[in-house]
């Protein structure tokens, strides 16, 4: 099927989407044509589980439905067979309906890391066949290495099942990624299950790197997740995240958003606000998404849409449930238009919505049942799980992350004191701004306007201070 919008993007990595059970896609083109058409087969299925990728003309280059990678063919890709344990591929062949269960990352020369979370074959046979009180997390993530140099262009995998984390519960939904500042590499983010701890991890070229937990400071409102979204703003300089909680044993359901700011040089979520959106007809949350400018949040529930005025902390209706073949929101995603689309529940509906003016508030111009198939098949699901392919270098270089080597000393003399040293770094600057204290990968671990910074808790090794230009190694001991 075929949806032609206008496109804005640089890369075109988003102009394509999959957004239906049997393969149909819409693609964002210079021209407007809201119906679609059945197109490919009943060759893959996705129920809201899925990500795909275009190529730098827009054109559809592979997808993955969280267990098996397919070429633009909608063939399974050399290699991109079983992605996960046996257990589940063999229960669920195909039908996994998490949103966010895979993600699809580029990266230089044709290459592409492909993460998958999903669950062991022994947390399957202990936990999930038990099925104990709401306890159906995932334990297992895992990540994938795509060639698309290889086959003629078709691609291959070169690397298959790598962990990245094990025997940790997360949620089955909730992962997304931003753009570093410097451009290239990708911040990863995935949501535990039964903390509110954030998982973190730089994915550079060529490999994974796992960086410290980070903790939303609201408390733990349980562990029902087959819904939910994490989302980064279309800037980079916010996330939030929701999903639709209950509690272990009233079975209650909560229906909290976290917004926090974010560095894209650092990885690191600061300024936590929890907002709970006011009573409605159902109160779990199942899917979110940043308006472009990033004023807005708008929060689906399988009845309704809200939207969130983040500064003013005030909610507004957007719409109830539909009057034609309602089918239930899920998951929500930006496009390459401005345009926010609205998943439907499991697939089985013909319409999907369209918030068409997503940046206005309270009047953001709903548009129920706006896209619709064609097909007698064509029943459509969610949008894919993309993170903004069209965010680039944030125009000022990261530090230290972007040098070989810290920058000299500038005009702002910096003397530290003694160095190295166990406990106490002392400094002496003119400079009026913040002493800030860096680790050797970027990660800023203090920051402080007094004349001394505590190190007596930090591991031994080389750190950074930094005034203003002025930047000192120095040694904890």
């Amino acid at each position: 099927m075929l949806i032609c919008l206008t496109a804005s993007s640089q890369t075109n990595f988003s102009k394509t989407w999959i957004i239906a059970p049997r393969g149909y896609n819409i693609a964002f083109t210079p021209s407007l044509d809201h119906d679609t058409i059945y197109s490919i087969g009943d060759c893959f299925f996705v129920k809201g589980n899925h990500s795909n990728i275009s190529d730098s003309n827009g054109n559809l280059l592979f997808s993955c439905d969280g267990m098996d990678l397919f070429d633009k063919d909608f063939q399974i890709m050399d290699n991109g067979d079983s992605l996960t344990p046996s257990k589940i591929y063999e229960a669920f062949f195909g039908y996994g309906k998490s949103p966010q269960a895979s993600i699809i990352l580029p990266m230089e020369n044709k290459k592409y890391f492909v993460v998958t979370p999903t669950v062991s074959d022994i947390y399957y046979q202990n936990v999930w066949l038990n099925k104990p009180a709401l306890n159906w997390n995932f334990d297992l993530l895992l990540y994938h290495v795509v060639d698309m140099n290889a086959n003629n262009g078709l691609g291959k995998v070169v690397e298959k099942k790598k962990t990245l984390l094990q025997n940790t519960p997360m949620k089955k939904s909730q992962m997304t990624a931003c753009r570093h500042a410097n451009g290239k590499d990708w911040w990863l983010m995935k949501m535990a299950g039964d903390t509110n701890v954030v998982f973190t991890f730089l994915v550079k070229q060529d490999t994974i790197i796992r960086y410290p937990n980070q903790y939303i400071p609201f408390p733990f409102r349980g562990t029902n997740d087959i819904w939910g979204q994490m989302k980064f703003s279309k800037d980079g300089t916010k996330w939030a995240t929701t999903y639709d909680a209950a509690d272990d044993i009233t079975y209650k359901h909560h229906g909290d958003v976290y917004v926090a700011d974010f560095d894209r040089c650092t990885g690191i979520l600061s300024t936590f606000q929890n907002f709970i959106p006011p009573p409605y007809i159902d109160t779990g949350n199942l899917g979110l998404e940043f308006s472009p400018n990033g004023q807005f949040l708008y929060v689906s529930k399988y009845n309704g849409i809200q939207q969130l005025d983040i500064s003013a902390g005030t909610w507004y209706d957007v719409t109830g449930p539909d009057t034609n073949a309602f089918c239930g929101y899920t998951s929500l995603e930006l496009s390459p238009d401005n345009k926010i689309y609205i998943g439907r529940f499991q697939g089985t509906c013909k319409q999907m919505s369209v918030i068409n003016s997503p940046d206005i508030k309270f009047n953001c111009d709903f548009c129920p049942n706006c896209l619709r198939s064609k097909s007698n098949w064509g029943y459509l699901s969610t949008p894919p799980n993309m993170p903004n392919y069209e965010l680039g270098a944030s125009g000022q270089p990261c530090w230290p992350l972007s040098l070989s080597s810290p920058p000299k000393e500038g005009k702002d003399i910096l003397e530290v004191y003694p160095n190295p040293a166990s406990a106490i770094f002392y400094i002496k600057t003119a400079y009026k701004g913040n002493r800030e204290l860096y680790n050797s990968i970027g990660q800023l671990l203090r920051s402080t306007k007094g004349n001394k910074i505590d190190v007596s808790d930090l591991s031994k090794g080389i750190y950074y201070i930094r005034c203003g230009n002025s930047v000192k190694k120095v040694m904890v001991e």
